[in-house]
């Protein structure tokens, strides 16, 4: 996981919660940046105001996204995040995408 420029190697849910909940104050933007070992294809979410979080899908083979949505709190892009590390798309298919 990498946000605003700093890279994890271990993430849990609640570290998740909480560096969603800390993008406005990061030194390297507020985006957050989320792959599974293994997978090519990554998701990361860009905190656009304290109520705006767009969330995407990408492959780094690549430059269209491969899904995104626009979320209006930080805890459900977490979830949404948590879920598509599990390998759990339905919530995030149920939302709308451009």
């Amino acid at each position: 996981m990498t946000v605003g420029g700093r890279t994890l190697t271990t993430l849990t849910r609640t570290q998740l919660s909480y560096w969603i909940s800390k993008l406005q104050y990061s030194r390297g933007g507020p985006f957050m940046t989320v792959s599974r070992p293994g997978h090519p294809e990554f998701i990361q979410t860009y905190r656009h105001s304290d109520t705006d979080y767009y969330l995407e899908i990408r492959s780094p083979d690549s430059r269209d996204e491969l899904a995104s949505t626009t979320l209006r709190d930080g805890e459900s892009a977490a979830e949404l995040i948590w879920d598509w590390l599990e390998g759990k798309g339905s919530r995030l298919d149920a939302h709308p995408t451009r």
